[in-house]
């Protein structure tokens, strides 16, 4: 949970499943966004995902077949900070015609900055 001022301005749901740090929703006050509040939050998981020895953080959204400037945003927001497209799904739903699953290599623990990360 990230706090301002004593109000909640934040939070991150966090699982993990088959070894992989799994976000099950990352939200930002709207006035409070772009301030870097989710990108703190973002960072907080990484690494508590590293502190318990998980090399990948993934979650998934709405693909870019969706013409929807708040999911337009969230895509752009995990693609700035590393996250790349791992599988595309179609469903039945109209309203949601793709999803995507997006991950990123988290460092070992121990391994500052992790060479993968700069390759």
């Amino acid at each position: 949970v990230a706090l301002s001022e004593g109000q909640t301005v934040g939070f991150i749901t966090l699982l993990v499943v088959e070894g992989r740090l799994n976000i099950g929703w990352l939200g930002v006050r709207p006035e409070c966004q772009r301030k870097g509040i989710g990108t703190q939050l973002l960072v907080c998981a990484e690494e508590f995902g590293r502190q318990h020895g998980l090399t990948e953080i993934a979650t998934y959204t709405l693909g870019d077949g969706v013409a929807y400037k708040p999911y337009e945003a969230t895509r752009q927001f995990y693609f700035r900070r590393g996250f790349t497209i791992y599988q595309r799904s179609t469903t039945d739903n109209p309203s949601c015609p793709e999803e995507i699953k997006i991950k990123k290599h988290i460092a070992q623990p121990g391994v500052p900055g992790d060479a993968r990360q700069r390759a």
